[in-house]
């Protein structure tokens, strides 16, 4: 399968900021991140003026409002903190979760065309419990997941372009699944924060975070290589009629869109299970 080059990226370190470019999440995580930065600049330079010079920046400017310069410090400790989370995200999510990875990946992948999707469990950002593909029910539904912080930008990729062809239909829905294992579960309270806040609440049920040994989901799915975005396409009965891995391509879509545009009218995809 040849992979596309990417379509564009995003400077936000969210794992989910649903939505490529132009996206409200993107754009406010974005608008975040660099206040976060001002601060922790600002913050910086008053720290060292105050080793070097005894001038204390924010004192100078607010020292006679005792309230707002402990307000303007507390902004900035939390600025800190936060661009501290952004760095380290990626080492969390992949690093430190390779430890504890499970079973090693088989090299030849095994296709799941025309089987039922395994089950997969979680909870939406809206608190939601989800079973895939029990709650997909009924609907042609794209489940597009990602084992490593590099998948990320593939994934937002195509689910906004499977949104954005698919948005007016009541009988389509796509679920997002960020995977985290190993170490960085302990980080969840702050993952799932950060996500929750990213994330539009009309989307917050369609991005399910599972947490746990990837093992099992990796070999149930088929899953060889972490880095890349999964995709999957099924049916109303849950069963698999398109799946394709890595970063988002327009001709797969339209292969994808084919082959749901098939399955609605028809109530299966006459041409088969498709692997793209």
């Amino acid at each position: 399968m040849t992979m596309a080059p990417k379509m564009h990226k995003l400077p936000v370190a969210s794992h989910i900021a649903l939505g490529g470019k132009g996206n409200v999440a993107s754009r406010k995580l974005r608008t975040l991140t660099a206040l976060a930065a001002l601060l922790s600049a600002v913050g910086a330079m008053s720290w060292g003026l105050t080793a070097l010079n005894h001038f204390n920046i924010v004192h100078s400017l607010f020292g006679k409002r005792r309230l707002l310069e402990r307000i303007i410090n507390g902004l900035i400790g939390l600025a800190g903190a936060w661009t501290v989370f952004q760095l380290a995200m990626p080492a969390l999510i992949t690093g430190l979760s390779a430890r504890r990875r499970g079973p090693a990946v088989p090299t030849e992948r095994r296709s799941i065309l025309g089987q039922r999707l395994p089950t997969l469990e979680g909870q939406a950002l809206s608190g939601r419990h989800v079973r895939l593909p029990d709650d997909a029910a009924g609907k042609v539904a794209l489940v597009a997941m990602g084992f490593a912080y590099s998948a990320r930008w593939a994934v937002e990729d195509w689910v906004d372009a499977f949104n954005n062809r698919f948005a007016h239909r009541k009988d389509v829905t796509f679920y997002e699944i960020p995977m985290i294992g190993g170490v960085a579960r302990l980080a969840a309270p702050m993952i799932e924060t950060a996500m929750r806040s990213a994330t539009p609440d009309s989307l917050q049920d369609h991005v399910v975070t599972i947490y746990g040994s990837m093992g099992s989901i990796r070999e149930a799915l088929g899953v060889t290589n972490e880095s890349d975005a999964w995709i999957f396409l099924i049916d109303p009965d849950g069963t698999v009629l398109f799946e394709s891995r890595g970063s988002f391509d327009a001709a797969r879509l339209d292969r994808l869109a084919s082959v749901a545009e098939l399955a609605l009218s028809s109530g299966q995809a006459r041409g088969g299970p498709i692997v793209a």
